[in-house]
């Protein structure tokens, strides 16, 4: 974590190159930090830098004013960023849940999460276009997490093996 103050906050231990972290940064409301990696916690710190709305949210560099710098090499897979600091075991249950094969014992061929687009969020990548249908507020109010069908609309998924069984649950 990089802190202009406080300086560069890393993990005391060192990690084999080209494997695969879980890498957690919670930051309370008092300004605690904790930099977890693989689900276990490695340091703790003060720090009072977060996104602001007038600063830029980057992945994968940082930016020192208006210039781009310290760019990353390497792979990153899965961000997510929360509106409020995660707890231990919330950090520990969501790295056993990411870090188990979603490919194992599953029988799922497509999931569409219509969140602004009619991709496959499964492995097989059976993604679909539109037909018409247009996003829309889901369930919660969220925008463009829906589709909105007007009677003559469709989300098309082009014919797949996947897709092909005598027996379908949708």
């Amino acid at each position: 974590y990089d802190d202009p103050a406080a300086g560069r906050k890393l993990s005391s231990d060192s990690f084999a190159p080209g494997a695969w972290r879980h890498l957690f940064v919670t930051i309370d409301s008092a300004n605690q930090a904790i930099l977890y990696v693989d689900g276990r916690q490695q340091i703790s710190f003060s720090t009072s830098v977060r996104p602001t709305a007038i600063s830029r949210f980057s992945i994968g560099q940082e930016w020192d004013g208006d210039t781009a710098s310290d760019f990353f090499a390497g792979q990153i897979d899965e961000v997510q960023v929360y509106n409020y600091a995660l707890s231990n075991a919330d950090v520990t249950n969501l790295y056993t849940a990411q870090n188990t094969f979603p490919g194992a014992v599953t029988d799922l061929v497509a999931e569409y999460k219509f969140a602004g687009n009619t991709d496959d969020a499964t492995q097989f990548g059976n993604h679909a276009t539109t037909g018409g249908a247009q996003t829309a507020k889901d369930r919660f109010g969220y925008g463009s997490n829906a589709y909105h069908f007007a009677g003559a609309d469709s989300v098309l998924a082009a014919n797949s093996v996947q897709l092909n069984s005598d027996y379908t649950t949708i």
